[in-house]
């Protein structure tokens, strides 16, 4: 069953627009970067899965899907330059998240790569520029990840 959604559009209560999902919003449904977002910016909902939308023409850019399939995901994380994301990867099972799905948009193009992480992920933030999305595990190391291609750069013992 498809839901609507109406997004205001402005400071003016007559600009408005209508998004059509393809199903009903979930939970913490949709997460703003805002102040940290640079054009392209977008923004994510949880409809059916994790789906960017682009806020200027209220549509579904791409869909945030891990490769396997049935793989819940949580703790969605925008970059600062609206072009990257991450997701970890939780559920039954999987109660200590090892392993994180990264996102990044490169010249319209969204590239995915998992990163397998040898502990408990606790803490995952992103550089200023989104060069890097930096992890700290529940072995007390820090590990620095390229988001250009998703590998391991260096680490750093706490």
């Amino acid at each position: 069953m498809a839901a609507e959604a109406v997004w205001d559009l402005s400071p003016r209560p007559s600009a408005s627009a209508r998004l059509t999902l393809p199903g009903p919003l979930e939970g913490s449904a949709v997460t703003f970067n805002l102040g940290r977002r640079s054009p392209p910016g977008r923004f994510v909902i949880r409809c059916g899965g994790w789906r960017l939308i682009d806020p200027e023409r209220l549509v579904e850019v791409n869909p945030l899907t891990p490769p396997q399939e049935d793989v819940p995901l949580t703790g969605i994380l925008h970059g600062n330059t609206g072009r990257c994301w991450v997701l970890r990867r939780s559920g039954p099972g999987t109660n200590d998240p090892t392993q994180m799905f990264l996102w990044r948009e490169v010249d319209g193009q969204l590239r995915q790569f998992t990163l397998e992480h040898p502990a408990r992920i606790d803490e995952y933030s992103f550089n200023l520029d989104d060069s890097l999305l930096v992890t700290g595990g529940h072995d007390h190391v820090i590990r620095f990840w390229r988001t250009s291609d998703g590998t391991l750069e260096r680490t750093l013992a706490a």
